[in-house]
């Protein structure tokens, strides 16, 4: 262990015959706690890791592993195994490397990075209301991943794979990337971009706002519309410069849906569930 200005420096190899809450991450070591400086922390094979506040930095290394944020600003990777872990408070930055992770950021802009695998990512119910518009950047990378934005405006992206890609609360953007993705924006004014495969374009209710769907592909993407009791209007459309919108003639649903360069929206294009 070494003394730096900002806190401590933990390697695992000096600290392996250590009881669990005196090491860093030695083999056999199964817990590690930091201190309330920013931390650098070594892990090793299936590790749980707590810093204690401050900014910190969290490398896991092969294994399944647990690490917690605990406040600050932290950065932690995952690299290889099924990881789980949780940033806090701050505007983290989580990596979840190889596997299929499990990842929450917690309250501030995070970012996370799933890596390889089919990941579950999310930002976490956490709302400053000092800055009400932060939002989190979440990218799936590979494999067929499960995303959410959660409060804030988000910038959410799929990468490669069948992801679900879910919005929720803010003005978020969502990309689901190269595979046959679900995009639901969720409340307030969302941008969607389906990208290449079989996507569907998922609007809950009344919970959406004015929502734009940017490469809506006739035969290959599909509108579908969910909990068809909130619908008690007919479904119009309205010729746009943009394209059309789509909207229901119902005097308590306010939402719109436009569809970028759509000139001709079908009943092939769209159902109800």
């Amino acid at each position: 262990m070494g003394e730096t200005s900002s806190g401590q420096v933990f390697d695992q190899a000096n600290y392996q015959n250590l009881p669990a809450t005196q090491a860093a991450g030695g083999l056999g070591i199964s817990f590690v706690t930091g201190t309330t400086a920013n931390d650098v922390i070594y892990g090793d094979v299936n590790q749980m890791a707590t810093p204690n506040g401050g900014s910190d930095f969290i490398f896991l290394m092969a294994g399944d592993d647990i690490a917690y944020g605990q406040g600050g600003d932290d950065t932690i990777y995952g690299q290889d195994g099924n990881d789980t872990i949780f940033g806090s408070s701050g505007d983290d930055s989580l990596f979840g490397g190889a596997g299929d992770d499990y990842v929450v950021g917690g309250p501030g802009a995070d970012y996370i990075n799933g890596g390889a695998g089919n990941d579950f990512l999310t930002g976490g119910d956490g709302f400053d209301p000092n800055n009400p518009d932060e939002g989190d950047v979440i990218f799936g990378g590979l494999g067929n991943d499960s995303i959410y934005g959660k409060q804030g405006n988000d910038d959410l992206s799929g990468g490669a794979g069948d992801d679900l890609i879910n919005g929720s609360t803010g003005a978020d953007v969502l990309n689901g990337g190269y595979g046959d993705d679900i995009l639901n924006g969720g409340l307030d004014n969302d941008s969607l971009t389906g990208d290449i495969g079989f996507d569907t374009f998922l609007f809950t209710g009344l919970e959406f706002g004015d929502d734009v769907v940017y490469d809506f592909a006739k035969g290959f993407d599909l509108i579908v519309f969910a909990d068809t009791a909130a619908y008690s209007g007919d479904l119009r459309t309205t010729a746009t410069a943009s394209g059309t919108l789509v909207w229901f003639d119902d005097p308590a649903f306010t939402g719109t849906i436009l569809l970028e360069g759509i000139t001709n929206f079908a009943a092939s294009d769209y159902m109800f569930i």
